[in-house]
């Protein structure tokens, strides 16, 4: 999980490609990241599910290669 959240803040919070498809609240989304990197609450299972929701709809909707999705 820590490797993926490398990702997590360019992929999910950074690009508005993201906050235009309107899956999920953004700014609730920076909390639960900013309180599991604090150490104050276990939001990985959370967290994860966004990432993998956001990378699933990149290569099965959008139709980006996965190369593309983690270059």
């Amino acid at each position: 999980l820590a490797e993926a959240m490398k990702y997590f803040n360019v992929i999910v919070l950074a690009d508005p490609a993201t906050a235009a498809r309107g899956l999920f609240d953004a700014e609730l989304a920076r909390r639960f990241l900013a309180e599991h990197r604090a150490g104050k609450r276990d939001r990985s299972d959370a967290l994860w599910g966004l990432l993998n929701l956001e990378l699933w709809c990149r290569i099965c909707v959008d139709g980006e290669s996965p190369d593309a999705v983690f270059s």
